[in-house]
């Protein structure tokens, strides 16, 4: 079972000093140094090969160009002549002259080189097709920063119609530049990317002769309470039974949450979620500082296993679990219910990608270990080592388990009740997976999202999305609607961050009239143009804010039984879902045939 994975490098390094320990056999701390080092430098050196000998793929096709472009700062204001660099990647790799030109739209993440492998479908498509690729990064996100912060004042600058105007600039200078002015452009994009991909075609039709938006949310909406009842359908679909034993396990963390008494229960049952994975490369400095500390301590003496294990238990602990409010109490139910959300978005989208994981939902972005049998921190040490960002702007988030798995162990009573069986799950996950341990103070995440450097939010990107969540989308999962299994996220917890972050006159009120403003400039559900191709997961909870039938005969959705979210943009293993393939194959012809015309 994938979710047995959790047994990681950190993991296997505890359970060396345990059973060195058990044996009552004394160890050097050169040797503990050692075992740690080896670990550390197998599972780099295995997936460093691995990468390298995986598919076949071409030097040039892995190593696509990177270079900066002179973009306007503020679209909208003739008094601004300032510009800043924004970061683009080159592949001409499968590029034959008067071929078309495929342009990846970067959402809410870092763009990266990975976005150009075969491991995507967009790439596949370019190359069967001959087209020129590019990926272009969004403005304040990932290397691209018009400002040099992220202060509130600066944001003011980060929106979707800046963005829009971006990609609008960018692909008529470098179409001149590259001498790409006759081609054919399609826009691709994969969630708000997507969005912006289906945007760039309604609003510049003489830009972009066609656009892909994989899993686009055309309809901004404050309380997207209808998330919820997605996952709700997608658990019911797969029974009634994990559907009610995942209601029972929350309900009963909502009663615990009510009363203080059941507050060390609850850090008792959480207690693994404490422990840090250690491989992690921003904890190894710590890791081998301690330990040569304590090798010049102990001089040519011995250290005992015992002490090894204390030092390694105590590497990065989270903070105790401790509800001091409403909102801390709110905060960490959100972790644990957005958890289940994340299973049921992406589904089986790492069973049927080459690469396994790719990345994002912001705080819970999941890594997968099949097919090939790769554990979160071999993911880990082949984004450290080759130097590939975990959050990429290409495509959306992976997740380590389907659900199936999710609801083949809710359902499992020899584990104990439905509480205690996604507690495992919970614990499972958070020993192995990029988020080291479970959150639960909400001061420590305003503290965070307040944090107005770049450097803290380079790879989550927390604060930039959640500025354009409070100004221009909403898209807050709310448990409001009565047809979903939870109960404790309000509409008012999402609003009250909103002012607590960036000041009180992000109210209802602003957010309200953003929304409204986007949904009147894009058209929301109204859309108009033609040659968009609109494909959706069937258990993605985001496709109710997309387009799922045929608005006509230029405008076709593709709806993808067992879907998860940007299912389409993930090329498959040798054994994938039919439907996903003909999904992907209806979408490489329906392109075929437009730029053909």
């Amino acid at each position: 079972m994938p979710v047995s994975l959790a047994l990681g490098y950190g993991a296997i390094a505890v359970e060396i000093a345990q059973t060195v320990e058990t044996a009552s056999y004394k160890m050097t701390m050169a040797q503990a140094l050692g075992w740690l080092l080896l670990l550390l430098f197998c599972s780099s050196a295995q997936s460093f090969l691995r990468r390298r000998t995986r598919g076949g793929t071409s030097t040039k096709e892995m190593h696509p160009t990177d270079d900066l472009f002179w973009q306007k700062f503020d679209h909208f204001s003739k008094k601004s002549s300032q510009l800043w660099r924004q970061r683009y990647f080159v592949n001409d790799a499968f590029y034959k002259p008067g071929g078309p030109v495929f342009l990846m739209i970067g959402g809410s993440g870092i763009a990266s080189r990975n976005c150009m492998s075969r491991n995507f479908t967009w790439i596949t498509y370019a190359e069967r097709l001959c087209a020129f690729c590019l990926v272009l990064e969004h403005r304040f996100y990932g290397h691209s920063q018009p400002t040099g912060d992220l202060s509130t004042a600066s944001l003011r600058y980060l929106s979707s119609r800046q963005a829009l105007a971006d990609i609008a600039n960018f692909r008529t200078k470098i179409a001149k530049k590259m001498g790409l002015t006759k081609n054919k452009w399609v826009a691709f994009g994969c969630s708000y990317g997507g969005s912006l991909a289906v945007w760039s075609r309604i609003k510049y039709p003489e830009l972009f002769d066609a656009a892909v938006g994989s899993s686009a949310p055309i309809l901004a909406k404050v309380n997207f309470y209808e998330y919820f009842e997605g996952v709700q359908r997608a658990l019911a679909a797969h029974n009634s039974e994990c559907l009610k034993t995942v209601k029972e396990a929350l309900d009963q963390v909502v009663e615990m949450l009510k009363l203080p008494k059941y507050y060390p229960k609850l850090k008792k049952d959480l207690m693994f979620l404490t422990l840090r994975s250690f491989f992690f490369l921003h904890n190894l400095p710590t890791l081998l500082g301690t330990v040569s500390a304590a090798i010049s301590k102990a001089g040519a003496g011995r250290i005992i296993p015992a002490e090894i294990h204390a030092m390694l238990m105590t590497m990065g602990l989270c903070q105790p679990l401790k509800i001091n409010s409403v909102m801390d109490a709110t905060y960490f139910l959100e972790s644990l219910i957005m958890l289940i959300g994340s299973f049921v978005q992406h589904n089986k989208n790492q069973k049927n990608n080459k690469r396994g994981q790719v990345t994002g939902l912001q705080s819970h972005s999941q890594y997968e270990a099949e097919p090939r049998g790769e554990t979160a921190l071999q993911m880990m040490a082949d984004s450290v080592f080759l130097e590939e960002p975990l959050k990429e702007g290409c495509v959306g988030e992976p997740v380590l388990i389907s659900i199936d798995e999710f609801c083949d162990i809710m359902n499992n009573t020899l584990l104990g009740s439905p509480y205690y069986r996604y507690i495992k799950i919970v614990n499972l996950i958070f020993k192995t997976e990029h988020s080291p341990c479970l959150a639960t103070s909400y001061k420590d995440k305003l503290e965070e999202l307040s944090d107005s450097s770049i450097d803290a939010h380079y790879s989550a990107a927390g604060r930039q999305w959640f500025y354009q969540s409070c100004t221009e989308f909403g898209f807050f999962k709310t448990t409001d609607s009565k047809n979903q299994p939870f109960i404790g996220l309000p509409l008012r917890y999402f609003l009250k961050q909103c002012s607590d972050v960036f000041g009180l006159k992000f109210d209802y009120n602003s957010l309200k009239m953003g929304v409204m403003a986007t949904n009147m400039y894009y058209g929301g559900f109204n859309v108009t143009g033609s040659k968009i191709i609109f494909p959706n997961g069937s258990v993605d909870p985001w496709n109710t804010l997309g387009i799922t039938v045929d608005i006509s005969k230029d405008l076709p959705a593709v709806f993808i039984k067992g879907g998860g979210h940007c299912a389409d943009m993930y090329q498959q293993i040798n054994i994938g879902s039919a439907e996903l393939t003909q999904a992907q194959e209806k979408i490489f012809h329906i392109l075929q045939n437009w730029l053909k015309e």
